[in-house]
């Protein structure tokens, strides 16, 4: 395949960091499945957030994803140490993780609150959806202390 005078050089895979941006004033990681267009659905997100008086570009690290990802997470919550991660339309395994979370339900892993969603295109078509995104959005960042 190749041969002995072709040079090869490992290429570093990007890093979550290098993925996303935001201020992250509030510690809050926001991560969404990208569709197959490249889009994640941005200003439909903004929308919810700020529903629950979150400023996407300023209280979060957001990051879109493919689908078919599989970018290692414990190395950005070392470095980044959010408090909240908000995770749309991605598996478990997509962040390298191995575990099955329910949906839209807060739960506590690894020290931190995580929420699990469908992805931001099903959610904007699915009243029911929608409801219980809305409700654990409002667990999470309107109510003062958490009860679940």
């Amino acid at each position: 395949m190749f041969g002995e005078k072709d040079l090869l050089f490992p290429v570093a895979e990007p890093s979550l960091p290098e993925m996303g941006s935001g201020g992250f004033a509030r510690r809050i990681a926001v991560f969404a499945s990208l569709e197959p267009t490249g889009t994640a659905h941005t200003a439909y997100l903004d929308k919810i957030l700020q529903a629950a008086k979150v400023q996407l570009g300023q209280d979060t690290f957001f990051a879109g994803l493919p689908a078919e990802a599989c970018v290692p997470i414990a190395p950005f919550l070392k470095v980044k140490q959010p408090e909240t991660v908000l995770v749309f339309g991605l598996r478990p395994n997509n962040l390298c993780l191995a575990f099955q979370p329910p949906l839209y339900q807060p739960l506590d892993f690894y020290g931190l609150t995580w929420l699990w969603s469908d992805a931001l295109g099903v959610l904007e078509n699915d009243k029911d959806k929608k409801m219980k995104l809305w409700t654990a959005l409002q667990l999470l960042f309107l109510q003062p202390q958490r009860s679940y």
